[in-house]
């Protein structure tokens, strides 16, 4: 029987969300940019296409592969673009679904008029569009500690000087070919917020390795982010703050409080307690929905979280302890934290956090709840965030950095 636990206990381990996210170029570029490609091929390529049946889509910057196709808005679909010829490319997919390919069109000038997109659902046709709201950059920048981040500055349309965001990563390998973010950074974007989106340390292009760094560590990265963002000419100095994502939530405090400057801080389904907390918490409802009989719940929750812990101990050693509530408290500038109901039975612990956030009495905190929605804030029934979260957000933005007193 104990073994049996144990494996069993492994593999409710393997599947646990550990407060992860459920995932145009021009010659503008701020000082110290270096082009994550030198190739003038793609960045023909790059920029806003419109096609007839699935609505707007941007080629873009890729983490590991060149390019990526992004289909935005009212569907957010996400295509690795792998060259495999001067115009084509292969879309890597499932070994049970068919090849996936995308074609580049051509004047006889050499312009790029569209594409065309086959084996996704059919043969779908783009034509160029030059009414994209923001184009895209890709870009990088030096941590710290030395290693090189990889990102893409998604820069709206017009002069400017716009207000600003750097995206804060959730837990594990996470890329800017997540097309969950990209569905909230496509918000920010096309209503005048410059978002940088990098690919987070040891992940993607980005060098380090996230499983050794602190919480802290992963910090200095964003504050990197930051610096780069304010030397652009094109941003706000004083209006350049943070999106937070599941566990990017829990380190996002700490960097606007170390950090002088922050406009303000949002927090997108990440948890107010320590992170040890919280884990305990993902397991129980983990197990809460098993077939597990109740009396063995405790036994299999303790071989579990060793489980967990022991696959990477390092990292939890470091950070486990590390409680966000403190940087609540001592934060000076406009935040924002948004949970989905639902998630209280599967990763954050929503009331508590809600409890602990509420009883800081701090004026400039705001908590929504959206019932219905769970940690990836969808619309009941669907798998896209919920339309007025995406209202929500960049409006509390603007708001935030136009404040008189900030």
């Amino acid at each position: 029987m104990t073994a049996r636990i144990l494996r069993s206990a492994a593999v409710a381990a393997a599947v646990a969300c550990t407060t992860g996210a459920p995932a145009q170029s021009s010659s503008l570029q701020a000082p110290g940019t270096r082009a994550a490609t030198d190739s003038a091929h793609l960045k023909e390529i790059v920029g806003w296409y419109r096609f007839a049946d699935l609505g707007p889509a941007l080629v873009t910057w890729g983490a590991q592969q060149e390019l990526t196709l992004m289909v935005v808005r009212d569907t957010m679909l996400w295509a690795p673009m792998v060259a495999a010829g001067t115009d084509s490319f292969a879309v890597p997919q499932p070994a049970d679904r068919p090849p996936s390919a995308v074609r580049i069109m051509r004047e006889a000038n050499n312009r790029v008029t569209g594409l065309r997109w086959t084996g996704y659902r059919g043969v779908h046709d783009a034509l160029r569009d030059s009414d994209g709201q923001y184009s895209a950059h890709p870009v990088e920048y030096d941590a710290a500690d030395g290693e090189r981040i990889a990102a893409t500055l998604f820069l709206p349309r017009g002069e400017g000087p716009h207000p600003g965001a750097v995206v804060i990563h959730g837990s594990g390998t996470s890329t800017r070919d997540n097309s969950w973010y990209m569905t909230l950074v496509d918000a920010l974007a096309a209503s005048g917020i410059a978002v940088l989106f990098p690919d987070k340390r040891g992940s993607g292009s980005s060098g380090g390795d996230w499983r050794t760094a602190d919480l802290t560590v992963l910090g200095r990265d964003v504050i990197a982010g930051v610096a780069w963002l304010r030397r652009h000419p094109a941003l706000d100095t004083s209006a350049i703050g943070l999106l937070g994502i599941s566990q990017g939530g829990h380190i996002a405090p700490w960097v606007a409080n170390e950090s002088p400057g922050i406009a303000y801080v949002v927090n997108v389904s990440g948890s107010a307690v320590p992170l040890n907390e919280q884990l305990r918490h993902e397991v129980t409802q983990d197990l809460r929905r098993s077939a597990w009989p109740r009396f063995l719940h405790p036994l299999v929750r303790s071989v579990s979280l060793r489980v967990i812990r022991g696959r990477q101990p390092e990292w939890w050693e470091r950070n486990g302890h590390l409680d966000p509530i403190a940087d609540w408290k001592a934060l000076q500038v406009p935040g924002l934290t948004l949970y989905g109901a639902d998630d209280e039975r599967d990763n954050v612990p929503v009331r508590r956090s809600v409890e602990r956030l509420t009883a800081l009495g701090e004026p400039n905190l705001t908590t929504r709840v959206f019932e219905g929605s769970g940690h990836a804030l969808y619309s009941a029934g669907t798998m896209r965030i919920r339309r007025d979260v995406l209202v929500l957000l960049p409006d509390w933005i603007h708001r935030a950095v136009a404040r008189p007193n900030r």
